[in-house]
C-alpha cells in the first residue's frame, strides 16, 4: 500500500487516527505498513519520537484475523500499544478516543454557550483568556488562562488532519482540581466549532479527570487503544 491509498484507508476513520495521519503527512519516515496480503488490511507502525513520551504504536487496520500472521514482523522490541479501530468493549489499561458533538457549524447542543458558562460559573474575566497561533494547526489557536501574573494553564493542538485537531489540556499543578481544565476544554471546544473543526481528545483510561471534562464539554466517547506488551500478541 503506498502513501496516498495508505492515507485514504485511514482517512474513512479519520477520529481515530489523527496521528497516524499527520506523523504520515508531516513525518513519514516514522510510519511503516505491514501489509496483510489482501492490499487493505495489515499493521501501521508508529515510532516514538524521541522529543516526546509518545509510545510506539502498532495499529491493526481491516481484519485482525488477517494480520495475525504478520505480527512477528512489529520492528520494535519496546512496549507498544496495539489496538484495533473498535475496540470498545476493552476492560485493561487503553487510551480513550473522544470527539467534539459539532458536525461542522452544526451543534446538537445549541445553548451551551460556552464562553458564558465559563464566565458565569468561575467568574473568568475576558482578559485572562490570552491566545496564540498554533504552531501545529493554522485554524485553531491554543489558549491560555491566566490571573495575574499566573497562568493557570493551556490547551494545545498536538496534531491535526483534515477535519479534525487533536488537543492536550495542561493545568498548573497549584490550580488543579478547581474546573479549570473544563473551562479550557470548553473554549477550545467553541473555538473549533465557530472555524468548522472537529476536536480529537486522546486521554488515559485511569486519567478520570480529564475523561470527566471530556463528558462535560459534550465530547462523545469513540474507542479505546489497548495497551499491551510488545511479547504479548494475543488476540
Amino acid at each position: 500500500m503506498n502513501k496516498t491509498s495508505l492515507l485514504e484507508t485511514l482517512y474513512n476513520s479519520e477520529a481515530l487516527f489523527v496521528e497516524e495521519i499527520y506523523r504520515l503527512e508531516k513525518f513519514p519516515e516514522q510510519v511503516g505498513f505491514i501489509g496483510g496480503g489482501d492490499g487493505v488490511s495489515g499493521l501501521i507502525c508508529l515510532t516514538a519520537d524521541e522529543d516526546s513520551f509518545d509510545w510506539n504504536i502498532v495499529r491493526i487496520l481491516g481484519d485482525i484475523s488477517k494480520c495475525q500472521g504478520i505480527l512477528s514482523a512489529i520492528p520494535f522490541d519496546d512496549y507498544v500499544l496495539i489496538g484495533g479501530v473498535a475496540d470498545k468493549d476493552c476492560n485493561d489499561k487503553s487510551l480513550m478516543f473522544f470527539e467534539s458533538s459539532a458536525s461542522y457549524g452544526q451543534d446538537e447542543n445549541e445553548d451551551f454557550q460556552l464562553n458564558r458558562y465559563a464566565n458565569a460559573e468561575f467568574g473568568l474575566h475576558k482578559d485572562a483568556v490570552n491566545t496564540r497561533v498554533s504552531q501545529i494547526d493554522s485554524r485553531l489557536d491554543d489558549i491560555y488562562l491566566c490571573q495575574g501574573e499566573d497562568i493557570l494553564g493551556f490547551i494545545k493542538v498536538t496534531r491535526c488532519s483534515w477535519h479534525y485537531a487533536e488537543v492536550a489540556v495542561e493545568v498548573n499543578s497549584q490550580f488543579r482540581n478547581q474546573g479549570w481544565g473544563t473551562v479550557l476544554l470548553a473554549l477550545m471546544v467553541e473555538q473549533a466549532r465557530r472555524k468548522n473543526v472537529k476536536l480529537c481528545y486522546v486521554v488515559e483510561s485511569d486519567n478520570i479527570a480529564s475523561i470527566s471534562i471530556a463528558y462535560k464539554c459534550g465530547l462523545r466517547y469513540l474507542t479505546s487503544l489497548l495497551f499491551k506488551s510488545s511479547n504479548a500478541y494475543n488476540y
